[in-house]
Formats: C-alpha cells, sequence, structure tokens
C-alpha cells in the first residue's frame, strides 16, 4: 500500500479528510477508554454512569455499548487495531535502529500471540508504506520487519527540499491521507507514531497574515475531523530515549492543547504530532524509564475494555464551530480518556 499525497498544504489534508467528512452528522460517537488507578481497564459499567458535557453543557447519550476486544473471536475481532508506524521523514537512523529493535520485542512477546490485528507501516518520502499486512501472528510480523530493516533509512535532514516546511507539510498530508484509508475500514485503531514530531514553526509567524491563519485553521478541522470519522487514537511515541537539551521540546507542545475555535488564534503549533495525539484522546510518550515495546504493550493493554458513546450534537451558529468535550463518571478513582474536542457544521 502506499499513500501519496497530492496538492500542497493543507490542500492534501482537506483532500485526505474530505471522504471521511462526508458521513458527518448530527451525531458524535466518542470511543471512550476508562482506567483504574492501576492503569488497568475497567469494565462493566452502564451509560447512566457517564455525563457528557457539550461546551459545558450537560448532552443525552443516545446509544451506549461497551466492548471487550480481547475476549472477541479472532475470526471475527474487529473492534480493535493497532498501528505501528516508523517515521523515517522527522526522525534519525539511530532512533529508527532503537524503534524497529523495540517493536520487534513487542510483537514476539506472549509467544508473538497478539490480542488485537497489527499493522506495520513506514513513513518515508513516498508517503506511507505497508510493511506487513494486519495480522495477530506477532513473529511473522516481526520477521517482516526484519525483513523491511534495509528499506528504514531516514531522510536527510541536510537536504534543502527536506527543510521544515516540506517535513511539515509532508507530515500532515501523510496523516490525512492515513485517516482517510482508516476511514473505510470499520472499528477503532491505536496509531502509535514513531517521531519525535515534525516542526512546529516556532518564531517563524511573528505576524502571520490572515491567508495564512484561515490556511491553517482549515488544515486544524481537518484533521480533527478526519481522525474523529476514522476513529483513530493517536499516539505520540518519542523513540529520544534520554532528556537532555530536548526536554524543553518535548514539553512546548502543552501550550497548544486547548482546541482552536477560529482562524485568528490558528498557528502550526495547533497541528503538532504531540498536540493531535492528545486531543484524540491518545497521548504523547515521551522520555521514559521504561523501554519502548513496554510502552506500547501498556497502553493497548488499556484498551482491553473501551465503550463507545454516541450523543447529539447541538445545532451549530457558524460553520467549524468548536465545542470541547468533557465526560465525567459518577465513580471515584477513575480515569476517562477520550478527544477532547469536535468541529461542527450548521
Amino acid at each position: 500500500m502506499a499513500l501519496a499525497i497530492a496538492g500542497s498544504f493543507p490542500s492534501a489534508v482537506a483532500q485526505a479528510t474530505s471522504e471521511a467528512q462526508k458521513g458527518t452528522n448530527r451525531q458524535i460517537d466518542l470511543d471512550v477508554m476508562v482506567t483504574d488507578a492501576d492503569g488497568k481497564a475497567v469494565p462493566n459499567l452502564t451509560a447512566q454512569d457517564f455525563t457528557v458535557l457539550d461546551n459545558g453543557k450537560m448532552t443525552a447519550i443516545q446509544a451506549f455499548r461497551e466492548s471487550r476486544s480481547r475476549e472477541t473471536d479472532a475470526a471475527t475481532a474487529g473492534d480493535t487495531e493497532v498501528v505501528v508506524l516508523f517515521d523515517t521523514v522527522n526522525s534519525s537512523l539511530p532512533d529508527v535502529a532503537y524503534a524497529r529493535d523495540q517493536v520487534g520485542k513487542f510483537l514476539r512477546q506472549d509467544g508473538g500471540k497478539l490480542a488485537y490485528p497489527v499493522e506495520l507501516l513506514a513513513f518515508n518520502g513516498n508517503g506511507v508504506e505497508r510493511i506487513a499486512e494486519p495480522s495477530r501472528d506477532g513473529n511473522a510480523l516481526a520477521a517482516a520487519l526484519e525483513k523491511a530493516g534495509s528499506n528504514l533509512h531516514p531522510i536527510r535532514r541536510s537536504e534543502a527540499f527536506w527543510g521544515a516546511v516540506e517535513r511539515l507539510q509532508l507530515s500532515l498530508g501523510t496523516l490525512g491521507n492515513l485517516a482517510q484509508a482508516e476511514a473505510r475500514v470499520p472499528g477503532r485503531k491505536l496509531v502509535f507514531w514513531i517521531s519525535p514530531g515534525w516542526p512546529l514553526l516556532v518564531g517563524t509567524q511573528n505576524y502571520p497574515s490572515s491567508r495564512e491563519l484561515q490556511t491553517f485553521f482549515n488544515a486544524i478541522v481537518a484533521m480533527s475531523n478526519g481522525l474523529r470519522e476514522a476513529r483513530i487514537v493517536l499516539y505520540s511515541l518519542d523513540p529520544v530515549r534520554t532528556p537532555g537539551a530536548d526536554m524543553l521540546r518535548w514539553n512546548y507542545y502543552r501550550g497548544y492543547l486547548k482546541g482552536v475555535p477560529d482562524a485568528r488564534r490558528a498557528m502550526a503549533a495547533d497541528l503538532a504530532l504531540q498536540v493531535l495525539a492528545t486531543q484524540s484522546g491518545g497521548n504523547v510518550i515521551n522520555f521514559s524509564d521504561k523501554d519502548m515495546w513496554q510502552e506500547i504493550a501498556n497502553r493497548v493493554a488499556k484498551a482491553e475494555d473501551f465503550y463507545s458513546l454516541a450523543v447529539a450534537a447541538p445545532s451549530e451558529t457558524h460553520a467549524d464551530e468548536y465545542h470541547s468535550l468533557k465526560i465525567t463518571l459518577d465513580k471515584p478513582g477513575l480515569t476517562v480518556q477520550t478527544r477532547s474536542g469536535y468541529y461542527g457544521e450548521p
């Protein structure tokens, strides 16, 4: 599979996500993970346990379903799929080598018997290419990854064509195309994007024009809608294992986690990998005392039980109106993980 981008930023993003957005209606579908104080998935909750706030106002739950994918027969599994993507555009050669070794360990754990289908992808100058088809056979996937190792060479950042703006364009266009492709596949997808992230262009937008602001806002809306419609939970997984001077970069994204209500406040940093991951209901995995394969395994284990909620979207006052979302539980000590917001249409 090759998901090549077409057009320029943000048209590639808008084009890639337009098909997914065609299914948008007045109902907002949410996948929700609930964990206890030990980080374990919490089963057997009911709709009455959840309260959904849309822009601070309570909204009714129209549909509710609990999924236990680990108990689903392999022949009929479809609720959850794991996607691991190696970003060779924004990563160094040592980082890619480390990531390949760690993902191999994740695939071979428990004798190679995976709880969910896993798909392996590589992001390079041609977009996204498949390393291996989705499978629960971790040993076969690990063998395919080893065979593809010679092709996982990072792009030389010193080359003029692969400057900051070009890498941002290629990265966002590729993620948009991935969302478009995954929107055609039923079920929820946990996407582990292994990369330090793409450039935020911080310091290059001191006086952006109204056209530039609208360009970034359009891309923000398209990416948010595309990931939601594809039911993608995105994880930003940084392969760099030492903090050093990168601690500032690792935390800079936190200033952009709040949803962007209009074009006047849009910036390239609002499209950072780490921001998109957090807003999708996933999270950011930076410097850790655990090996990368353990970080992936822990997130996958937390997805063992999840809940699908459908809520009514209120009438919009204008196009691309932003709605913040908050879900609470009437049971203390539990943590809810889901999307932080969405963009509606009139």
